[in-house]
């Protein structure tokens, strides 16, 4: 007599954990949060040459780059924004998405699922601030994960760790007040710091002279280019190449290397020593797992 009752009670019991069941599904946001991971960071000291060999204006001495890895669970092509924030400015620059529509392949390395590019303040040519900063990931669903970061001074501390009051990297065009900064590392000149460039076609090698004078300066790499009104760079010979590897620098003693046209790593396109017609030499300081945390180019050298 009182069958129907309860075949409706269990019925009714039943929908009720299957919602319940649901909703907690669809509430439990977390699991479908974009994911931040290791964040690295670089500052690029260039000398004003950097950029005027191309003739673009206005010279951007001071640059970071920003590298992080960011995933989502519903996969790469779900995320929708990511950028990095300086706080105390409340100024954005756009890794994907934003108001620039950046695009996936534009910053993201497939490879290694980490989004990577360099920029520049157009706000602060010549400065950049160590802390205070995040990184910030949106998906296509709304849901949006940040997570703070700094960046390190010239050899991998970071300033909240420091007595000091290091707040921000400047670069050697600056013309403000340097209390509470530190500069970037050594942009060389080819007078200051005896900077000889030559080729010879009979051992096939480029010989190279330097001197820097920033005890911060750990290893270095030669960036190279042709000799076409464009200027192009052509590639680089880096610092783990054997003659580089060999020939450590000292700041304060003359460094004099000739370095094999083999040891050069080219750009896809450009495989011919003989159309190198330029030079920046790349200063580094002592990498953290690997990573630059600083690094410096010399005024532009023709050979």
């Amino acid at each position: 007599m009182h069958m129907p009752n309860i075949v409706f009670v269990l019925t009714l019991s039943l929908l009720m954990a299957a919602c319940s069941s649901s909703d907690d599904t669809v509430i439990s946001r977390g699991t479908y949060l974009p994911n931040i991971g290791a964040i690295n960071t670089d500052i690029l000291h260039s000398h004003p040459s950097f950029h005027s060999k191309w003739g673009i204006a206005p010279e951007r001495n001071i640059r970071f780059t920003i590298s992080a890895k960011v995933s989502d669970p519903q996969g790469i092509d779900n995320l929708k924004h990511v950028s990095a924030r300086e706080v105390q400015d409340d100024v954005s620059w756009s890794l994907l998405g934003g108001s620039d529509g950046v695009p996936l392949h534009e910053c993201y390395q497939e490879s290694l699922g980490i989004f990577e590019c360099v920029f520049y303040s157009s706000g602060n040519l010549e400065t950049i601030l160590l802390e205070d900063w995040e990184l910030v990931a949106e998906d296509e669903d709304g849901n949006v994960t940040s997570k703070r970061f700094q960046f390190r001074v010239p050899g991998g501390d970071l300033p909240s760790d420091l007595p000091n009051t290091e707040r921000f990297v400047y670069s050697s065009e600056y013309a403000g007040s340097s209390s509470g900064g530190i500069e970037g590392l050594e942009a060389m000149t080819i007078v200051d710091n005896s900077i000889v460039f030559t080729a010879d076609l009979g051992t096939r090698s480029f010989h190279i002279e330097f001197e820097t004078s920033d005890t911060r300066v750990a290893q270095y790499e030669f960036a190279f280019y042709d000799v076409s009104s464009g200027i192009r760079y052509m590639g680089s010979a880096e610092s783990d190449s054997p003659s580089i590897s060999s020939m450590s620098v000292v700041p304060g003693q003359p460094l004099v290397i000739d370095v094999p046209w083999s040891e050069i790593t080219f750009e896809e396109g450009f495989f011919d020593p003989t159309n190198i017609g330029g030079l920046h030499i790349k200063l580094l300081d002592s990498p953290v797992d690997g990573w630059f945390n600083y690094v410096s180019f010399s005024e532009y050298i023709s050979l």
